[in-house]
């Protein structure tokens, strides 16, 4: 398929198929600073320590009404340690500690992290598994999946 019939089948899709739409009536404007540090170890291994904190500056709607005071969310605090275990994949396991508006959540993580190199892009699949704890919650068990790539805007290979 030639990109001008790319092109002209994702416009009508586009122009076509939504009927009716919505949209959210609200926004948030808000930080996340976050610090992260990765450490290579021996004999494939590596750990990634990282804390962020999510704070919100101004919450409104787009009628005009805002409220431009600042409210602290969270604090998360990760440590990931990861294994090489084959030539494109990566298994790894986790902690991390969230401090929310005076409780405290602890979660365990795992996952398995793939990746394939063709010649001009990479395309990375995540499967991630965790469990959640939470103070007078029962335990939450989440699966979730990612696929993410890697193209190169000029060139033939994104720089490392």
């Amino acid at each position: 398929m030639n990109i001008d019939r790319l092109f002209i089948w994702i416009f009508s899709l586009c122009v076509f198929f939504p009927l009716s739409t919505s949209a959210q009536s609200t926004y948030q404007i808000g930080a996340l600073p976050a610090i992260n540090f990765n450490y290579k170890l021996k004999k494939n291994w590596s750990v990634n320590l990282k804390t962020e904190s999510r704070q919100v500056l101004q919450r409104g709607d787009f009628k005009g009404d805002r409220d431009p005071s600042y409210e602290y969310i969270l604090t998360d605090n990760t440590l990931i340690a990861a294994k090489k275990v084959g030539l494109n994949s990566r298994i790894s396991g986790g902690y991390l500690f969230r401090y929310r508006q005076g409780e405290i959540i602890q979660r365990f993580i795992q996952q398995y992290t793939i990746t394939q190199k063709f010649s001009h892009f990479r395309l990375s699949h995540r499967v991630v598994t965790d469990q959640t704890f939470e103070p007078d919650e029962t335990v939450a068990f989440r699966l979730r999946y990612r696929l993410a790539s890697e193209i190169p805007l000029n060139g033939t290979s994104a720089d490392v």
